[in-house]
C-alpha cells in the first residue's frame, strides 16, 4: 500500500504518523487495525489525493469494529480513487456514555481540523454505523453520506432492536423511539445521499431505508437508493452477487459530485 497512513486520538486530540503500517502484511493491517483500542480515527492518505475526503463509522452491532470490509477494505478502495478514507474506532456506550455519537461528530470535527485543504467532505456509515453517521450528517458540514444497510429507525419492525437498546437503553418509550427515528426526521437541506442495501438482510429491515429514501424525494432532495435482490447483511466491500456492480455504482456517482 503506497501513501500515508495516520491515527488520530479522540481523548488526546493528537495526530501520528503510522509509517510502519505500509511494511505489514494484508493480514497484519487488518489484525493491527482491529487491535487498536477505540477512541481513534485512522486516516489512509493516497499519493495524489483529490479534493474529497471521507469518514466511515463500520458496524459491528456495539461489540466489535468491522475495520476489514467495512474498514480497511474500503479504504484501499477509495484511496485507489485518490480519495482520502478516514476510518473511525468509536467507542460503545458501555465505554463512554453515548460514546458512538460523540466520537462520531469530535471525529468529523478533528478531520476539518487536520485536514482543512479539502472541500468536498463525505461521512460513511454501515448498519449501526449508519445510524450514526446519518444522524451527524444533518449536524455537521458535510456534503454527501453513503449509507450501507444503515440502521436508520428506531421504530419497532423497523429496527434492529439489539443495536437501539444498546445505542439508547431498553426503557425507550413510544414517543422516544419516534424522535430517533431518521426516516421522520429528513430535513430539507440534507447532504447528498447514496444508499445501498440488500431486499434478503435479515438484520436490519431494507424498508427503513425505503421509508428514509422516499422522505428525501419528498422534500425533492438528492439521493441514489440501490437494493439488490440479494447479499443479506454487512457485504461491505467483500465479494458478493452484486459486489462489482454497486461499487460501480458508488464510483460512477462520487464522479458525479464533482
Amino acid at each position: 500500500m503506497e501513501g500515508r497512513v495516520s491515527i488520530i486520538s479522540l481523548t488526546t486530540n493528537s495526530v501520528a504518523n503510522e509509517s510502519h503500517f505500509t511494511e505489514m502484511s494484508y493480514e497484519e493491517r487488518l489484525a493491527y487495525l482491529q487491535g487498536l483500542e477505540n477512541g481513534q480515527l485512522i486516516v489512509f492518505s493516497p499519493p495524489n489525493p483529490c479534493d474529497k475526503i471521507v469518514m466511515i463509522c463500520p458496524g459491528g452491532g456495539l461489540s466489535h469494529i468491522n475495520t476489514g470490509h467495512e474498514g480497511y477494505d474500503a479504504a484501499m478502495w477509495f484511496n485507489a480513487r485518490h480519495i482520502t478514507f478516514a476510518v473511525l474506532k468509536y467507542r460503545f456506550p458501555s465505554e463512554l456514555e453515548n460514546g458512538p455519537l460523540h466520537d462520531t461528530a469530535k471525529a468529523m470535527k478533528l478531520l476539518e481540523r487536520f485536514y482543512p485543504e479539502y472541500s468536498m467532505r463525505g461521512i460513511m456509515g454501515a448498519s449501526v454505523g449508519g445510524y450514526l453517521s446519518a444522524t451527524i450528517a444533518t449536524q455537521a458540514k458535510v456534503d454527501f453520506q453513503i449509507l450501507m444497510y444503515p440502521v436508520l429507525s428506531m421504530r419497532d419492525g423497523l429496527t434492529h432492536v439489539p443495536t437501539r437498546e444498546k445505542l439508547f437503553g431498553k426503557e425507550l418509550s413510544e414517543e422516544e423511539k419516534v424522535a430517533k427515528s431518521l426516516e421522520l426526521l429528513v430535513e430539507e437541506k440534507m447532504p447528498k445521499t447514496f444508499l445501498v442495501a440488500a431486499a434478503d438482510d435479515p438484520i436490519v429491515p431494507p424498508a427503513s431505508s425505503c421509508l428514509y429514501s422516499a422522505q428525501m424525494l419528498e422534500l425533492h432532495q438528492s439521493i441514489s437508493l440501490h437494493i439488490y435482490p440479494e447479499g443479506g447483511h454487512s457485504f461491505g466491500f467483500k465479494p458478493f452477487a452484486y459486489s462489482e456492480v454497486w461499487m460501480m455504482e458508488l464510483e460512477k456517482w462520487l464522479d458525479s459530485l464533482g
